[in-house]
């Protein structure tokens, strides 16, 4: 009996020590792994001029509180500066954005970078946040098409 009892309280705090390490604030659509993060072309309204569809991207991204770190207008590339959250559990999520306008100007690849750090692990996971990236990618999509 004793044994048995022995087991189940080990079997306990196996199990308490594993949810434990699983309490990270790793937002619902992190997906590790996805190193490289999500890209795919998206076409540019013909109507709107290649500077306005710049710039309206830029007002995009400043309206999702993305400061950009690289442009360059005549290349058509912008790449965000990475979007930083801590969390009091000394879990860290960052994001960013980096865009291509294709060489002819009537397509721009949008591509997002995930890095969340696992305070439990002490390791950083890459990958992409699918929910994040439809989100910011459709407000862009959304006023250049």
């Amino acid at each position: 009996m004793k044994k048995i009892l022995s087991i189940a309280i080990l079997v306990l705090i196996l199990f308490s020590i594993t949810l434990k390490a699983d309490n990270t604030n790793r937002p619902v659509g992190f997906v590790e792994g996805s190193e490289g993060g999500t890209a795919g072309l998206s076409k540019i309204n013909p109507n709107i001029a290649y500077d306005l569809a710049f710039n309206t991207i830029l007002d995009v991204l400043a309206q999702r509180n993305y400061e950009v770190e690289v442009m360059n207008e005549s290349t058509g590339y912008i790449r965000t500066a990475w979007y930083t959250k801590n969390f009091s559990n000394g879990d860290i999520y960052k994001t960013r954005f980096s865009l291509n306008f294709t060489p002819d100007k009537k397509q721009v690849r949008i591509r997002s970078e995930v890095e969340f750090f696992n305070s439990s692990t002490g390791m950083w996971e890459k990958g992409v946040d699918d929910d994040k990236t439809k989100t910011v990618k459709g407000d862009i999509i959304n006023q250049i098409r």
